[in-house]
């Protein structure tokens, strides 16, 4: 889920649990699933056919993400689970594209949004540097290019709902590289 920060699949089921439904005005109407998420985590799970692919959308790969691909392919296949390399199943070049478009806009529009609740314009000392990069950023997308990588995001979700009917899971790297140190 886009706003649960947690450490382990139990923690997100539970997160799940909680916050599952809908209220007036939401976006989208999320079903309660018929078992709840937790109750779910103590069944056996069933054999699942996985799809992994140590591309990365974003080019180049760490070895160390490469290796922790690995490392999880050989757990996934002791547990049982049919597991094959694939190619990664869209354009990437269309995948980076659209993220950058789709991100630059929804956050500089935020950005906007929260500063006018508060009655004032956003400011350059307010907001981390890169954020602030890509809210100057988005201030400069049209809306024509917003909605165009919105049609293409479509495009690709289709793409991957038509991967899936094959697969149950696609095993990819996270990050295209470590993550920083703190």
């Amino acid at each position: 889920h886009e706003l649960c920060v947690s450490r382990s699949v139990r923690d997100t089921a539970q997160y799940l649990d909680v916050v599952m439904g809908n209220t007036i005005g939401d976006p989208f109407l999320l079903q309660k699933p018929e078992i709840p998420y937790m109750q779910v985590l103590t069944s056996v799970p069933r054999k699942l056919k996985i799809a992994f692919s140590d591309e990365h959308p974003f080019d180049n790969q760490d070895t160390e993400n490469t290796a922790a691909i690995a490392h999880t392919v050989a757990m996934l296949k002791d547990a049982g689970h049919e597991v094959q390399r694939v190619a990664i199943p869209y354009d990437s070049k269309l995948v980076r594209d659209c993220l950058y478009t789709l991100v630059m806009g929804e956050l500089s529009a935020t950005i906007d949004h929260v500063a006018a609740m508060q009655g004032k314009t956003a400011h350059i000392d307010d907001i981390e540097p890169t954020n602030w990069l890509l809210y100057i950023l988005g201030k400069n997308l049209s809306a024509n290019e917003f909605c165009q990588a919105k049609l293409q995001w479509n495009v690709l979700s289709r793409q991957m709902e038509k991967f899936h009917n094959d697969y149950d899971l696609l095993l990819t790297p996270t990050l295209g590289m470590r993550p920083f140190e703190i």
